[in-house]
């Protein structure tokens, strides 16, 4: 049996009541499909945000700029500064926000906000620079101080020493020098001993033949004296 076409007009009081509720249910089932269509490919929460588009000429690009800068500093500094940077990105991304939702306003403003976290940052991070400097003085102050106390006490060693070598050298010298003496002295005593008793002998030579010539004369007479102008 042929179908017959119905015509049916639609007031402009039914569309206004109906296109609305259509609407509703549309939603309703976008928003209850997209999130198990998020669960079967995994958890929306796991997936890391977009990068934030960079921003216009003016704080942003300012705030952008120092933090990258602070990127490049070291483990030790990026420890101080984490916070600070943290709230300069969220404050850029607020500002991406806003100016894509028409609210330049508020962008302008959280461009500043970003400005001023990331200024806080690189306050932060020139601090615990100083700091660090001012440590690694210290420290290289106490190693020279402590350098110049032990060379202080081995040159007070080594004068020590040097004393008691002077002191026992002198003393070497003061024992040679008496020794050379005494010897010098028992030298002289030997050959002045000698010569003494050689004179003694010579001496005692002379007193025998004295004695053994007057017992000759004793013995066999005086000699007359030859007279004169006699043969």
């Amino acid at each position: 049996m042929p179908l017959k076409t119905v015509q049916v007009s639609l007031h402009p009081t039914f569309l206004r009541r109906v296109v609305p509720l259509v609407f509703a249910a549309t939603v309703g089932f976008s928003a209850a499909f997209v999130p198990n269509v998020a669960l079967a490919h995994g958890s929306a929460a796991d997936a890391p945000p977009p990068p934030t588009p960079k921003a216009p000429p003016g704080d942003g690009a300012t705030a952008e700029s120092l933090l990258k800068k602070l990127e490049a500093l070291g483990p030790k500094i990026q420890t101080v500064i984490v916070e600070p940077v943290k709230q300069a990105k969220k404050a850029l991304e607020r500002a991406h926000g806003a100016r894509t939702a028409g609210d330049t306003t508020h962008a302008r403003l959280l461009d500043a906000l970003a400005l001023e976290w990331a200024q806080t940052a690189e306050m932060l991070a020139q601090a615990a620079a100083s700091e660090e400097t001012a440590t690694t003085a210290q420290k290289q102050a106490a190693d020279a101080a402590t350098q110049l106390e032990r060379a202080r006490t081995l040159l007070e060693e080594t004068q020590a020493r040097k004393g008691r070598a002077e002191a026992e050298l002198a003393r070497v010298e003061a024992e040679a020098k008496q020794a050379a003496a005494d010897a010098k002295a028992a030298e002289e005593a030997r050959l002045g001993g000698g010569k003494k008793g050689k004179d003694a002998k010579d001496a005692k030579g002379k007193d025998t033949k004295a004695k053994d010539a007057k017992g000759a004369d004793a013995k066999g007479g005086a000699k007359p004296a030859p007279k004169k102008g006699s043969k």
